[in-house]
């Protein structure tokens, strides 16, 4: 069984292959790397590690994760866009994995016998402060979440005097763990409805004289 699993919810995306549940392959991509960048560096990696064990690019997989948001607008549609390509060309299944609950799970994972609520974060306006955010405690090791996911200020988080967590740099081994879950729950996505959480609207930036 091998897994892909892509990570575009922040400013450096990144990608890794998991075979007989254990990664094989974990590479970070340049900052703002668009689809064409993300087959680029997958196909290179295949090729560079051995992996490429059919000519068909997208049969060389069984399953797709996506941390799906929320986080980078541009990030997460690459992502996605490039999942559903390959899960509709392949016929592979697609997991979309919530970005929140991948960082909370790699605080877990990070802090063995934790047993008590935490939130975990992701930067959604560093100027004004605002994250967007969920609650969590532990079940057994894996995330219980206990709150909506939502939009505020970090100081009204920290407020809560409840541990906040961020990205620890173990997400993918994170993501990895609930994608199994999710495979061991037969809990799929749909290829072609499936679109990016983004918690909140997008708004394109104006152009230079556009009112």
């Amino acid at each position: 069984m091998k897994i892909l699993l892509i990570n575009c919810s922040s400013d450096i995306p990144e990608f890794a292959i998991a075979e007989n549940n254990q990664l094989i392959v974990n590479e970070k991509m340049d900052r703002d790397s668009n689809a064409d960048s993300l087959i680029y560096s997958l196909n290179n990696s295949l090729r560079k590690n051995n992996l490429f064990k059919n000519k068909l690019f997208f049969n060389n997989f069984d399953f797709v994760s996506v941390s799906n948001g929320p986080g980078s607008f541009t990030g997460l549609r690459v992502a996605l866009s490039v999942a559903k390509g390959l899960c509709y060309a392949g016929n592979q299944k697609l997991i979309l994995i919530s970005s929140l609950d991948i960082i909370a799970q790699s605080f877990l994972d990070s802090e063995k016998n934790y047993n008590r609520d935490f939130i975990a974060v992701i930067p959604s306006n560093m100027k004004s402060g605002d994250m967007y955010f969920a609650v969590y405690n532990s079940n057994n090791g894996l995330i219980n979440k206990i709150s909506d996911y939502g939009i505020d200020n970090l100081q009204n988080l920290q407020n809560q005097n409840l541990q906040i967590t961020e990205k620890t740099g173990n997400e993918m081994l994170s993501q990895l763990k609930l994608t199994l879950v999710r495979i061991d729950n037969n809990n799929f996505d749909d290829v072609f409805t499936s679109e990016p959480f983004y918690l909140k609207e997008f708004v394109p930036l104006k152009s230079k004289g556009e009112k």
